[in-house]
């Protein structure tokens, strides 16, 4: 039979294509194995970086049912360093954090180089085929929440109107790196 790992590897490369780079977050609590990010360069489309993680599903929170979190985040850069962040914030808060649609995650520092943006707000992953976000394992589902990079700023208006709509405020980009705050 194959593994969990095979089998999640194998589904996100039918999903997006061969991986180009695998980065590892090594656990910060004993017992705990790393959680891994794999980049996608140039995918779904030519300019766009896509990050998965795998590990986050490998822990538990009472809030899981029959399907476990991991992480998809679809950029317009060529920094694997979102990557990083996302998969950092699966290690540090596994556990902890039920990884919910409409979830905040904030941190004290920029997420890369490239950008002011210091968090991310969870929701459904923007994949084509809706039925691609619920992967099955051998030993259990996975279901893939989007992680949409934003600014700590934002967070009061995101707790005001909620997640999907500020995901729906016309004429934003929320796979630009550089886009604009949103204050109402």
């Amino acid at each position: 039979m194959k593994s969990d790992a095979r089998a999640f590897a194998d589904a996100i490369s039918a999903l997006l294509g061969p991986h180009d780079a695998i980065r590892v977050v090594h656990p910060t609590r004993a017992g705990l194995l790393p959680v891994c990010c794999f980049v996608f360069n140039n995918r779904p489309e030519s300019g766009l970086m896509t990050a998965v993680t795998y590990g986050l599903s490998l822990s538990e929170h009472p809030a899981w049912g029959t399907e476990k979190p991991e992480l998809i985040l679809c950029v317009r850069s060529t920094d694997d360093e979102w990557g990083l962040s996302i998969a950092s914030f699966a290690e540090r808060l596994r556990g902890d954090e039920s990884f919910d649609e409409g979830s905040i995650l904030t941190g004290n520092t920029p997420l890369s180089s490239e950008s002011e943006m210091d968090g991310f707000l969870l929701d459904e992953p923007q994949l084509a085929d809706c039925e691609a976000g619920r992967i099955a394992l051998p030993t259990r589902a996975v279901r893939l929440r989007g992680a949409y990079p934003i600014y700590e700023c934002e967070t009061d208006l995101i707790r005001k109107i909620g997640g999907k709509q500020f995901l729906e405020k016309p004429g934003a980009d929320f796979r630009d790196v550089q886009r604009d705050h949103i204050w109402q």
